[in-house]
């Protein structure tokens, strides 16, 4: 819960373009989501809105899509009785072995 009121929080301190890449992340992580398409969807360089990304949240936007599909994982693993195949296809990554390596 402190968790989600921080994010929030720092959601309303960032640039609008950012906040709003990362809401589409939340809501959209089965999707194939790459810096160059949130870049283009917001109508910016991937050169820019990757460093922008970085100074606005502290991460890059990789390490970022990493964590993010990770946490999310973790979580349906725990809570769920989804196979392994269903959460990595909900989480947003194709190959079993590479998730397994995160």
């Amino acid at each position: 819960w402190f968790r989600k009121v921080q994010a929030a929080e720092n959601r309303k301190e960032m640039r609008d373009e950012i906040a709003w890449v990362i809401d589409y992340i939340t809501q959209n992580l089965q999707k194939k989501i790459s810096c160059e398409t949130m870049a283009n969807m917001v109508n910016m360089n991937a050169a820019y809105f990757s460093r922008l990304f970085k100074k606005e949240t502290g991460e890059s936007f990789s390490d970022y899509l990493s964590r993010i599909r990770v946490e999310r994982a973790t979580m349906l693993l725990k809570h769920s009785s989804l196979s392994v195949e269903e959460i990595t296809e909900r989480v947003g990554l194709s190959n079993m072995h590479y998730f397994y390596r995160m």
